[in-house]
């Protein structure tokens, strides 16, 4: 006799007539929103978007990628990284002063180079702590910039 599957239905927060689930998701607060839904119905359920429903598979990314940027869960080792690294940079501004010109787009490729190696490689290019960038990241920025001017035809 061939056995039964069980059914497990998936989980959603009760929909009202129209706006569905809506009103469990915070305008200003997006993806805490939907991380308090994951955290009450489980890394996977349902959402009814004003008629429009969907499932939610909350977890997906962190189960294929691990630790991560994107995929870290608060208090976690990379995600304080992060913040750090970025922290970095703001203290390195707070001690040049408000007289500095800061350069912007200089300042946050090193940010994105510097978080980039960090969580592909677990690596620290400590870019806020010299005048230079490392220089992986002035030979990166060549070969962007380069391989730029040769998709526009600019060579």
């Amino acid at each position: 006799m061939a056995s039964q599957e069980e059914t497990v239905l998936i989980p959603q927060s009760p929909a009202k007539w129209i706006i569905g689930n809506m009103q469990d998701v915070d305008s200003t607060k997006i993806f805490s929103s939907f991380w308090q839904l994951a955290e009450i119905y489980g890394p996977i359920f349902r959402f009814d978007l004003a008629g429009w429903k969907v499932i939610i598979v909350e977890w997906e990314t962190r189960v294929l990628s691990k630790d991560g940027l994107y995929t870290a869960y608060r208090g976690e080792h990379m995600l304080g990284s992060v913040i750090g690294i970025a922290s970095q940079m703001l203290f390195r501004w707070d001690q040049l002063g408000p007289g500095y010109e800061i350069l912007c787009s200089d300042d946050f490729t090193r940010l994105a180079s510097d978080m980039i190696a960090l969580c592909a490689f677990g690596f620290y290019f400590d870019n806020f702590y010299s005048e230079q960038a490392h220089p992986f990241v002035n030979q990166m920025t060549e070969v962007l910039t380069e391989s730029g001017r040769r998709s526009n035809g600019l060579l």
